[in-house]
């Protein structure tokens, strides 16, 4: 009676699959992870620009990313008023952001990060449309 051989897959073969399927794994997280950023089609906001005029930016929507520093008013026909801490050309600028009245958000709180799609008002104050913890 004759003996079949065996088809064994050789260690040199299990090291090459092993090695594709890592370089495929970091490949798509890295591409998820910059894929998934939201709001990433939306131009970022300088501070600087903000600070200088305001109004020649209204109507525009924006994006920042940064923390909360302090909870700096509220008014219930208005929303609430945050001061968001942004990062710019190595510095750390404070920047009002409204959040408007009936807006139904996270629990916003002092220290933690947050991605912030916002529009500038006919006031100029930063008016949040979309918020999401980073």
């Amino acid at each position: 009676m004759a003996r079949r051989a065996h088809n064994k897959i050789s260690g040199f073969r299990l090291w090459i699959v092993g090695i594709v399927l890592l370089i495929l794994g970091t490949t798509s997280a890295l591409f998820f992870q910059f894929y998934s950023t939201p709001f990433r089609t939306i131009p970022l906001l300088k501070p600087a620009d903000y600070f200088e005029n305001s109004n020649s930016l209204r109507g525009n929507t924006y994006r920042l990313e940064g923390v909360i520093i302090n909870s700096l008013g509220h008014s219930p026909g208005k929303g609430r008023l945050y001061s968001i801490q942004v990062t710019h050309d190595n510095s750390n600028l404070p920047v009002p952001i409204l959040v408007p009245a009936g807006y139904q958000i996270l629990n916003l709180q002092k220290g933690q990060k947050y991605q912030v799609k916002i529009m500038v008002n006919d006031q100029g104050l930063l008016q949040v449309e979309e918020i999401t913890k980073a």
